[in-house]
């Protein structure tokens, strides 16, 4: 057993982490097979940079585990590169949650691990401008360049910055393989003691919290890819701002749902190909879950590519262009990243300088994440 795994089963046996809901809390523990595990816990805030060093200056080799919904961007940035500078592991746990400005800190982990129903999660840098979050261009530099310094490759910086600040993209392991993300599943054994049982794998119930400013009037979830949303899970009773209700939903086998919330200030917001099984709760209106699809495409033909649109298989309309400026010229490549929601799978249109086009029907994007065309 890897040092870092022991260090995880001593935690385990020693306690397990709390739920922190105000400041985050940074403590160091001396575990019983010697190694030190610095624990960070709660909402993270710029002055968690200055007490994350000083707690890690007292050790020259721990162990970061995570349990945060995140917080500051800059505090997030910095913690991550002061424990790859230590050159220390970062584990997020079973049944806990990272998200955010503390995925980031994780990522800077010399050797990540995460449990096998962990919830990391990426999402844009942003700001807040009356009540409304918008993306920074200054943030997401830093991001990128953090990333870049961490020797991400450019598909994991996309697949990282891509959802848009009320999104979220939720780490999976097929999703860190195709991008270049290393990350080791922690052993199934490891769990927290004094917890209950994990829910059985083909149980999709949930709890549905309502993150956003407007009441949820209607509330749908339909196994995914179904061409009607059903009927609304809510039974006509709407769901308060800040509120949450235990949605029950079948146990056939199927985990994988498309869900929709219609707000009563007549905005929607949509959730495609989430494992409910594995979620446990499902935020809409605030930092919600999303699966941005990132891919490669190289140019094999003599002209130069100008446009590239995606559709589901099948669907009647093209989306916008996932150019966004420029061209690829003969024999390059560029990586390119289609909205959050869509899936893996898709019908891909290349228009070329020449007016040519050629198009590839249910290209599965995640499992040939590089795609060739001429």
């Amino acid at each position: 057993m890897s040092r870092v795994l022991r260090a995880v089963a001593a935690l385990l046996l020693a306690a397990s982490l709390g739920t922190n809901a105000g400041a985050a809390s940074i403590e160091a523990r001396s575990l019983s097979n010697g190694a030190t595990a610095i624990v960070l816990d709660g909402p993270m805030v710029a002055e968690d940079e200055a007490k994350f060093e000083a707690v890690a200056g007292r050790t020259t080799d721990a162990v970061v585990f995570f349990s945060s919904n995140g917080g500051s961007l800059l505090a997030g940035l910095h913690i991550g590169a002061a424990i790859r500078q230590r050159n220390w592991g970062t584990v997020v746990l079973d049944k806990r949650r990272c998200a955010s400005a503390c995925a980031l800190a994780w990522l800077g982990g010399a050797r990540r691990y995460m449990g096998a129903n962990a919830l990391i999660g990426f999402h844009a840098a942003y700001t807040v401008e009356r009540g409304t979050p918008s993306e920074t261009g200054a943030g997401n530099a830093l991001v990128g360049a953090y990333l870049n310094r961490l020797g991400l490759s450019d598909r994991a910086v996309i697949y990282i910055t891509s959802a848009a600040p009320r999104e979220m993209t939720w780490l999976t392991m097929q999703a860190a393989q195709n991008v270049g993300i290393e990350v080791t599943l922690l052993p199934g054994s490891l769990t927290v003691p004094g917890t209950a049982p994990a829910r059985p794998a083909q149980d999709p119930s949930f709890t549905l919290r309502n993150r956003g400013g407007a009441a949820i009037h209607v509330f749908f979830a339909t196994p995914a890819g179904l061409p009607n949303w059903g009927r609304d899970r809510l039974d006509g009773r709407g769901l308060a701002p800040e509120a949450a209700v235990r949605l029950r939903l079948p146990t056939g086998g199927n985990c994988v749902y498309d869900l929709r919330a219609e707000f009563a200030d007549g905005h929607t917001e949509n959730q495609r190909g989430m494992n409910t099984c594995l979620a446990g709760e499902v935020a809409m209106g605030g930092a919600a879950a999303a699966t941005v699809t990132v891919f490669r495409l190289f140019n094999r033909g003599n002209a130069a590519i100008s446009e590239v649109t995606a559709r589901p298989p099948g669907a009647e309309k093209w989306s916008a262009n996932h150019m966004r400026g420029g061209l690829i010229a003969p024999g390059g490549d560029r990586m390119l990243a289609i909205p959050p929601g869509g899936g893996c799978v898709f019908d891909l249109r290349v228009t070329f300088a020449d007016g040519r086009t050629r198009e590839k029907h249910a290209a599965d994007l995640c499992k040939s994440p590089d795609q060739g065309v001429q």
